[in-house]
């Protein structure tokens, strides 16, 4: 691949992200949590909290801890 496609794929990327909208440090990890919690440890992030699974690493990292998931179950499979 050229080094002038490369180069403009990087560019355009960092263009994007810093042009977008912020998004707080621990809404990654928090929509991260939900999303192991089915596909990792089995328990459904609808039907309990996130303290239930307190050994994952993004746990530690997230501050939805006595919320059930707002989310559709398409967005948090795919997160």
């Amino acid at each position: 691949m050229p080094a002038a496609i490369v180069w403009g794929a990087v560019v355009a990327t960092h263009v994007t992200l810093l042009l977008g909208p912020p998004l707080s440090r621990t809404d990654v990890f928090n929509y991260l949590h939900y999303g192991r919690m089915p596909a990792t440890y089995g328990v459904n992030p609808y039907a309990a909290l996130p303290l239930t699974v307190r050994q994952d690493p993004a746990y530690h990292f997230s501050n939805w801890h006595h919320l059930l998931s707002p989310y559709g179950p398409l967005f948090t499979l795919l997160t």
